[in-house]
């Protein structure tokens, strides 16, 4: 069993991959680079689910477009393989492994000082 962040959206096919249960806003992005992978719950496109889980580099490829290029962090990866995670981002990831293993606090804080001095 994996250890995720978030309550992944229940009709998700089971894997690394997954999206925060009721965190979509339906922008269909996902659907648009990995047709294949993510789809729409229902008819109304209320919300989307992950169809499959990445098997091909291709697959993969268009898994990293889409935790890459979205704007909420909905989109999430739950493994531990840390060339996948440095590929997503440590904020797209759960657990975070490798070269982003405690950093992240000092990455945050970091960014966070940058932002207040650009006021």
């Amino acid at each position: 069993m994996l250890d995720r962040r978030f309550a992944p959206e229940p009709t998700s096919a089971p894997g690394e991959f997954y999206v925060e249960n009721h965190c979509c806003t339906s922008c269909g992005v996902p659907q648009s680079v990995a047709p294949d992978l993510v789809g729409w719950i229902d008819a109304d496109m209320s919300h989307c689910y992950w169809k499959k889980q990445p098997e091909t580099p291709g697959e993969l490829e268009r898994a990293f477009l889409i935790l890459n290029g979205q704007e909420l962090g909905c989109h999430r990866y739950a493994g531990s393989n840390a060339e996948i995670q440095r590929r997503v981002g440590h904020e797209n990831c759960d657990r975070v492994m490798g070269y982003w293993a405690g950093r992240t606090q000092e990455f945050s804080k970091g960014f966070w000082k940058r932002m207040r001095a650009r006021r």
